[in-house]
């Protein structure tokens, strides 16, 4: 079972719409997959499924108040199983989020868990990087998260966390935007996926599904895939379908 902290250094980035489009596309190459929302101050995650009451969540796991991590664990239609967190303000109480690598290790086997963690390097962020054994960063293309990014993989390193590469999110092509190449050479990491900006993304969640689930043929919905399969260590081939429908597209804009 491979763990894997997403984690970005601050918000607003697309950490959550990265975790959850990748588990999805996990879940699409046939890989048991389970997501969890371990920003538990500020949680977001279930909402890209249209999620917004949950009468277990990890907040309830990590206060003791139910016997297994099962109660908490909701399935998608897809397959991907997601464990939120609470968004009442009330039930913050007495959490210790520094439960959470125990909670994980009583999840059923999946072949990938995806910690969708808070931004920075606060005490949530830190014990989702305890709880896990790779890390998978999350940026925009400009200075301040990149230089952000910096930051939090020196604490990864302490704590000897796997980097897997970074995630440039939000990619428009302008010319002010930092390049893939200059953010390799500030943060010294791998560039794996470039998504590009698409409005789409918040139709997604206005409509309460992921970017996915409404969109499965974009030039960012490949990347998604592309970044599963390489996760994956699988080599992936666009399908013929994807194409048409892309043309179909095309042309329903003409219509």
């Amino acid at each position: 079972m491979r763990i894997i902290t997403v984690a970005s250094g601050k918000g607003g980035v697309g950490k959550t719409t990265v975790t959850s489009n990748l588990g999805l596309a996990l879940t699409k190459l046939g890989k048991s997959v389970t997501i969890i929302d371990a920003n538990i101050t500020t949680p977001h995650l279930a909402m890209n499924f249209g999620m917004f009451y949950n009468p277990t969540t990890l907040n309830h796991v990590l206060r003791e108040e139910t016997k297994t991590v099962i109660d908490a664990i909701y399935f998608h239609d897809s397959g991907l199983k997601i464990i939120p967190s609470s968004l009442d303000v009330n039930e913050l109480q007495n959490v210790d989020i520094a439960k959470l690598e125990k909670v994980i290790k009583e999840i059923p086997y999946s072949d990938f868990v995806l910690i969708d963690s808070a931004p920075g390097i606060g005490r949530e962020a830190v014990s989702a990087m305890k709880a896990s054994k790779e890390i998978l960063y999350v940026t925009n293309p400009n200075i301040a998260a990149v230089t952000d990014v910096i930051k939090i993989n020196e604490v990864a390193e302490k704590l000897g966390l796997r980097p897997l590469g970074v995630v440039v999110n939000k990619v428009t092509g302008r010319v002010h935007e930092l390049t893939i190449g200059e953010i390799e050479e500030l943060t010294n990491l791998p560039v794996i996926a470039a998504i590009p900006f698409d409005a789409d993304f918040e139709k997604a969640l206005a409509l309460g599904k992921t970017y996915l689930e409404i969109n499965d043929y974009s030039k960012a919905a490949i990347e998604f895939m592309k970044l599963a399969a390489y996760l994956a260590g699988e080599d992936y081939k666009v399908p013929f379908t994807t194409y048409l429908k892309r043309v179909r597209s095309w042309f329903s804009w003409l219509i």
